[in-house]
């Protein structure tokens, strides 16, 4: 199912789940208006108001607060992106200051890792798939080139502030593949998708508990009410994986550092 969700169109699956809470909410109401007499529930407006007031407040800082969390690690998740995709294009940029017979192989191993990156990790986690399975052989290509950097030795002080600034960069590299993986793993928790459903479902019913003497004009403003619920969980279902679906973070970082900053190699010194 979510699987589902996530390789249709944002516009599709939003109209889906839009309508269906629309339409579930309005037959709802049409069940209460036969089972429960209007007038009944209009002597009780008053009482019903004041509940619906405190329900739809703590459901709305609910929802509010999720939503803010999940863009917040939405965020967080390309920055951590532009991170790693910048730390790979300045240490192709350092290698230049070191030996011609290591600079070449370095670069090349960077050069691999990034088309790793792009043609086999971004596909997998767009599909959601996150084992280790998935990120193994840019792991392999990360071992290689910290044994590229440790097999160094540096003969000039130039090339030892080179070296530094590369151990560096490795250290940074480590650090944002990390998180983006972990980034790429993490999701809402089973139990707050639950309160969320039942939560919208309780704000939701409550409105069936007023009796206004236009039926029509009831059954317009739960729909409004169910289809702002609905959105509220669109955006935070579209958030809740980085890398998955129509807003999903793209390897754009990645592809613009391989194409523009190592398409033309500068000839190392």
């Amino acid at each position: 199912m979510t699987d589902w969700l996530y390789d249709r169109p944002i516009w599709l699956v939003g109209s889906l789940i839009v309508g269906a809470c629309v339409v579930v909410s309005s037959l709802g109401l049409v069940a209460v208006d036969r089972l429960v007499d209007i007038e009944l529930r209009r002597s009780h407006n008053d009482i019903a108001g004041f509940l619906i007031a405190i329900v739809g407040i703590l459901y709305a800082v609910l929802l509010a607060f999720i939503a803010v969390v999940t863009w917040e690690t939405y965020a967080k998740a390309g920055d951590i992106v532009d991170s790693e995709a910048n730390t790979i294009g300045n240490m192709y940029d350092d290698a230049v200051g070191v030996l011609d017979s290591v600079g070449p192989g370095y670069r090349r191993l960077l050069i691999e890792y990034v088309q790793l990156v792009i043609d086999e990790e971004w596909p997998a986690q767009r599909a959601g798939r996150t084992d280790k399975s998935a990120y193994a052989n840019g792991w392999t290509k990360v071992r290689e080139l910290t044994d590229a950097i440790a097999r160094f030795e540096p003969k000039t002080q130039g090339q030892s502030n080179m070296h530094t600034e590369l151990l560096q960069d490795l250290d940074r590299l480590l650090s944002a593949r990390r998180t983006r993986q972990l980034a790429a793993e993490s999701h809402i928790p089973a139990l707050i998708w639950w309160v969320i459903f039942f939560g919208g479902v309780l704000t939701i019913a409550f409105t069936y508990l007023f009796g206004p003497r236009s039926h029509k004009m009831h059954m317009t403003m739960t729909a409004g009410v169910a289809a702002s619920l609905a959105l509220v969980i669109l955006l935070i279902m579209a958030f809740d994986s980085p890398f998955r679906g129509d807003v999903g973070i793209a390897s754009d970082a990645y592809q613009t550092v391989l194409h523009d900053r190592m398409s033309s190699s500068r000839p190392n010194p």
